[in-house]
Order: structure tokens, then C-alpha cells, then sequence
């Protein structure tokens, strides 16, 4: 009976194991499969699509394939690299950094081997290499669309000298690769501070100085092609008759087309003359460094004096003062173009006249009004001729150039800014960089942590924008960490006027220093928004060059995905490197974070004067 028993307990326990696996629910559904497509193309792949950390994987060689670029592998390195046109993209297997060209980016997910197939991240290629990505989540659907030629024209730029030196790198301690001479066509890759990246016609690229170099637009784009930079009209202060062509510029030129600034590297572009201007013997590049030291601008090259009959010519000049307003009134006898830029250490405003001689202009005159201190003038250039204006500046200014109808007469106002006003109804999102456990860069000297100066910096900044009027929203409140797609997503909900996301840099080599300012490629958010977002990236690197007086590395473009997510005008800022180890004791003072604050503040009020007198 015992043995009967167990034997029946025992079928009953398989009996009802069984019942409970029958009934038993299946598990989750798996999702469906991820579905790529190209210009409304779905794409096949032989390994199918994956996503890992929020990020799509596709296998390399068949998205690079459907976008038309070519693959190579470097077995020593573990390196992929790919090339279309002037792009070139390096991703190592393993490692979250990335090249494109001569940029470095952080990567969410590194390339990696799976089985014998390289996979990569698909938004990161695709856009490096000019394709638009959108993610539909509830499709799973990722559409990639390619710009049309009528969309994108290739852009070339025009060589304007002789024996123009073409470098490895954006800097004049770069080898030369090569020349070029006056008249080529270069197409334009990317641009960094003063120097273009350009394709040579052997199919390498290199770099070029902007000074010998003109952007070729075409005219239904670009108006006034021989002004680099976007140009947004303003009113004039003082009159309101709707005529003639008018620009505004922060106290800094676009990104790309400064003069090179001097760091003993190359033209310091202060000479109000170039000796070197048109000659054919050697490198103009190499000249520029003969250059440095201030010239005659009395006598030309050759001895040939100014106001030589049967030449260009001559322009009269007029300077008035009223309040914090210098004004610059240039007139001419024939029709006149000109390019206007800005210089630091010390401050100077240049403006360049083509087509006219100084004539009997004195060299230099005393302004001393309340932003400029003295006006140099000279013969800058013979072929053409060009005469270059070069204004000493006593404070951090902004300036308006207008044109007349004739194109000749000049009127150039510098004035000083009145923020305080502009900021009164405007939402502002401050977005301190990393957080929580993500410490961002660390110093090597004495161990700071990016989070921690982003926050002090971000936090100061906002009870500065506060007392002016405006409404600050910080991305993060504390020393947490915030997805990067919740901050702009934050600033989109919120409504806001403008994004600023503040970062120190940091680099392998503690030798890089300066300060960049970044706003993102993609136009996929409106073009006006990318443009606003040009202009707020000059005005905020104008005002942190100006107040913490260290290198101007320029505004660049990237697509970050704080930027390249936000609806408006957003912009990031790199203040100083965290690697450099006299910038790491500078960010340790509370000088620095207290002057780092203002000047942003001082940006994007000077930003939203510009704006308000564009409307």
C-alpha cells in the first residue's frame, strides 16, 4: 500500500508538471527586425541590422557599398577605412573614437567584428558620409535619404594666389604636400579656424590658408559672393529709407575666413601691406612669416608710392563719434567691395577695400572714442589693388557694415552692446556636460572633473541670465547623469529660444589649448535654425576669446547629438582643454568659471541684439 501510494503521488506530480508546461505562457514576442532604407530603397544586408546601446549596427561594407564609398582595411591598426569624395572615415574595432578627416568624435557604440562580418554605426557613416538619418521606433524603420546635387551644389573655392602652399594639416607646422597657383578650383571638403581642407586634383586632400582663397557661390545663393559668411541685413541706426545692402557681423569673422591669427604661425594679418602680394618667386605661404613686423604703408613694392596717377581710384574717409557708437563713413569713386574681420591680441577690427588705392590718407590717426583707440591705413595689395582699414579696439564691441546702392560708399558702425534688455522674455536652456558617473574629461595635473567645472560654469551663467530677465531651464540640477538625447529633448518640450551646451576639451597631447565653439551640420531642423545657429556660435566664441584671452580655435560644425537634436539655434561650446595642464589650473580659480559665465552671457545677448535688429 505505502509502494502503491508513492507511485500514484509521483504520476501525479509528472501529471500536473506537464499540465503547467502546456498551459504555461510563450515569453515575450521578439521584435520585429530592424529595416534600413536608402531614398525609400530597402537596403538587405547578409547580417541583419542590430542595436546596441541605442544605436543601429549594420554590417560596413554593405551601407558603405549603398552610399557609393569604397573600403579599405588596415590589418596592422584593425582600422576601417572609408573614403567618398573628400570624406575620409576611420573607425578602429573596439574604440569609440572616430575620424572623420582630421575631426576626432565620440562614438555611443565602437565598430566591432561579429562572426566575419565588421559592423558599424549606421548613423554615424551614413551622415559622415552626407546622408540624412531618420528613426521611426514605432516601424523600427531607419530611413536614410541622400541630398540631391540641386540641394547640395559642390562648393569650390578659388585659388587668388601664386605658389600657394597646400598642407597636411590646418596650421603652418604642417608639412607641404604641395602647390597650387592662381585661378584653381579646389572643391571645398571642411574648415578649421583659418584654414580650408580642400581636394587636390590627384585626389588628396590638404589644407589651405583662407587668405588666398575665395568661396565660389553660386549667384542665386550667395548675392555678394565676395563676402565670406553669412550676411543678415540690419537697419541703420539712424536711418530708415530701405535702401542699400546691409550686414551684420559679431565682433568676429565666420568661421573659416579670419585672417590667421598671430601665434608664430604664418600672416598675423595686422600688416596693413603684403610685399608679398603678387609675386611669383617662392611660397606665399613662407612670405607671410616675413610679414610679421609692421610695414611702411607709404611705399609699395617696388618703391612705387601711393596715389600714382593712372592706377585705382582713391576713397575719402569721414569718422564721427556719438555715445558708444564710432562710425566709419568710406567713400568712394567707383564701385568697391570689401571683407571685414576680426584679430585678437591685441583686439583688432580690419576692413579690406578692393578696388581703390589710399591715396593721401594719413598711415595712422587718433580716434580715441569709447570703442576704438587709433586707425591705421594702408596699401595692402597691388593685384588688386586693396586698401586695408585696421582699427585698434578698446573694448569688446560688435559692428554693422553698410553698402550703398553704387557700391560706393562704405558706412561702418562699431558700437557697444547694451544686453541688459534683450534677454527679457527669452528661454534659454543651459546644458552642463556629463554627470553623475560620467565624469567627462579628468585632469592630469590635478585631477578635475569636467562635470563638475560644466555645472559650476552653467549654474553661474544662469543667475546671470535670470537678473537680466530671461527664463533658464538647466538640462540637470545636480550631479546626475542625463541621456544625451533627454537634454535638447528637454529644450524642445520647454520651448526654447536657444540651447547652449557647455563642455571643457580634452586631448591625448597636453599640448592643445583654446577655445571652440561647435553648431551642428545637419539641416534636417530648417536651414534658418542652422544659420541661426552659425551666428550664435560666432558671437559666443567672440565673447569667450575676448574674455578669457586664450586660443581662438574657431567655430566648427559637428554633429553632436545635443545640437543636431534641438529644434532651435543650439551651439556647444569646448571653453579651454582640461589636458593642458596650465588651462586645468586656470579652471580650478573662480576667476575663470565667473568669466567663463559672463561671457557666455555677453554672447547671447549680443546674439539677440543681432537678431532683434535683423527683424
Amino acid at each position: 500500500m505505502p509502494l502503491k501510494n508513492c507511485l500514484l503521488k509521483a504520476f501525479l506530480i509528472i501529471l500536473s508538471i506537464a499540465l503547467c508546461a502546456q498551459n504555461a505562457p510563450a515569453g515575450p514576442t521578439p521584435l520585429p527586425a530592424v529595416k534600413v532604407q536608402l531614398d525609400g530603397r530597402e537596403l538587405t544586408f547578409d547580417v541583419s541590422p542590430l542595436i546596441e546601446n541605442g544605436r543601429t549596427l549594420v554590417p560596413l561594407r554593405g551601407i558603405a557599398e549603398a552610399l557609393g564609398a569604397a573600403v579599405n582595411w588596415e590589418e596592422k591598426t584593425r582600422t576601417v577605412i572609408i573614403q567618398k569624395g573628400g570624406v575620409t572615415v576611420k573607425l578602429t574595432i573596439g574604440s569609440k573614437v572616430a575620424l572623420k578627416n582630421q575631426e576626432k568624435i565620440t562614438l555611443d557604440v565602437p565598430a566591432k567584428i561579429i562572426g566575419d562580418r565588421t559592423v558599424v554605426p549606421l548613423r554615424f557613416v551614413s551622415e559622415a558620409l552626407g546622408a540624412n538619418v531618420r528613426w521611426d521606433p514605432a516601424a523600427r524603420l531607419v530611413s536614410l535619404n541622400r541630398p540631391t546635387t540641386e540641394e547640395k551644389p559642390e562648393q569650390k573655392l578659388v585659388v587668388q594666389g601664386d605658389a600657394v602652399n597646400i598642407r597636411s594639416g590646418p596650421g603652418t607646422s604642417h608639412d607641404v604636400l604641395a602647390q597650387v597657383s592662381r585661378g584653381a578650383r579646389l572643391p571645398f571638403i571642411d574648415r578649421s579656424a583659418d584654414w580650408y581642407q580642400v581636394q587636390l586634383p590627384d585626389g588628396k586632400t590638404g589644407w589651405i590658408i583662407a587668405w588666398y582663397v575665395k568661396e565660389e557661390v553660386p549667384p542665386a545663393t550667395s548675392p555678394e559672393p565676395e563676402k565670406p559668411g553669412p550676411i543678415i541685413p540690419v537697419p541703420d541706426p539712424e536711418k530708415n529709407n530701405g535702401t542699400g545692402g546691409k550686414s551684420a557681423s559679431p565682433a568676429g569673422p565666420p568661421a573659416g575666413n579670419k585672417a590667421e591669427d598671430n601665434k608664430g604661425n604664418g600672416n598675423n594679418g595686422d600688416n596693413v601691406e603684403n610685399n608679398g602680394g603678387g609675386d611669383k618667386e617662392g611660397s606665399i605661404e613662407n612670405k607671410e612669416s616675413e610679414q610679421n613686423q609692421e610695414t611702411n604703408p607709404d611705399v609699395g613694392r617696388g618703391g612705387v608710392e601711393r596715389g600714382e596717377e593712372g592706377q585705382s581710384p582713391v576713397i575719402e574717409l569721414a569718422v564721427t563719434s556719438k555715445d558708444e557708437q564710432t562710425r566709419v563713413e568710406v567713400t568712394c569713386t567707383q564701385k568697391v567691395t570689401y571683407h571685414v574681420f576680426r584679430l585678437r591680441d591685441p583686439d583688432r577690427l580690419v576692413m579690406d577695400i578692393q578696388g581703390v588705392r589710399p591715396g593721401d590718407l594719413p598711415a595712422s590717426q587718433a580716434i580715441d572714442t569709447k570703442t576704438v583707440s587709433t586707425l591705421r591705413i594702408g596699401w595692402f595689395s597691388r593685384e588688386p589693388d586693396i586698401t586695408r582699414l585696421v582699427f585698434d579696439l578698446k573694448d569688446q564691441v560688435l559692428y554693422r557694415v553698410e553698402i550703398s546702392p553704387d557700391q560706393k560708399k562704405i558706412v561702418l558702425d562699431i558700437f557697444l552692446p547694451n544686453i541688459k534688455d534683450a534677454f527679457k522674455g527669452v528661454t534659454i536652456v543651459l546644458d552642463p556636460g556629463h554627470g553623475g558617473a560620467d565624469p567627462g574629461a579628468i585632469g592630469r595635473t590635478l585631477g578635475l572633473q569636467e562635470k563638475v567645472i560644466n555645472y559650476d560654469v552653467a549654474r553661474r551663467a544662469a543667475g546671470l541670465l535670470t537678473a537680466y530677465g530671461a527664463r533658464v531651464v538647466l538640462t540637470r540640477s545636480g550631479d546626475y547623469e542625463v541621456d544625451l538625447y533627454a537634454r535638447p529633448e528637454k529644450a524642445n518640450s520647454a520651448g526654447a529660444d536657444l540651447f547652449v551646451s557647455i563642455h571643457m576639451n580634452a586631448n591625448t597631447s597636453t599640448q592643445l589649448s583654446g577655445t571652440t565653439t561647435y553648431y551642428a551640420r545637419s539641416s534636417a531642423n530648417g536651414a534658418e535654425r542652422l544659420v541661426k545657429s552659425r551666428r550664435l556660435a560666432e558671437h559666443l566664441q567672440s565673447a569667450l576669446v575676448s574674455t578669457l584671452r586664450l586660443e581662438d580655435k574657431g567655430v566648427r560644425q559637428a554633429d553632436f547629438v545635443v545640437i543636431r537634436e534641438a529644434a532651435m539655434p543650439a551651439v556647444l561650446i569646448e571653453a579651454a582643454f582640461l589636458s593642458n595642464p596650465a588651462e586645468e589650473r586656470l579652471m580650478a580659480t573662480e576667476q575663470f568659471r565667473e568669466n567663463t559665465a559672463r561671457a557666455i552671457v555677453q554672447g547671447i545677448g549680443a546674439y539677440l541684439i543681432d537678431q532683434q535688429n535683423a527683424s
